[in-house]
């Protein structure tokens, strides 16, 4: 029972965790690609 419990408690901070996660990596992503699309350019 207990158990049962201290998942249901990690459930929404893993997922909140996860998506903290991938937003760091999309911002990453993003600034790389606009990185290589400016050199692109010029």
């Amino acid at each position: 029972m207990a158990y049962d419990q201290c998942i249901h408690r990690l459930s929404p901070v893993g997922f909140v965790f996860g998506c903290y996660l991938a937003r760091k990596n999309d911002a990453k992503l993003i600034a790389f690609w606009k990185r290589v699309c400016y050199f692109k350019g010029n």
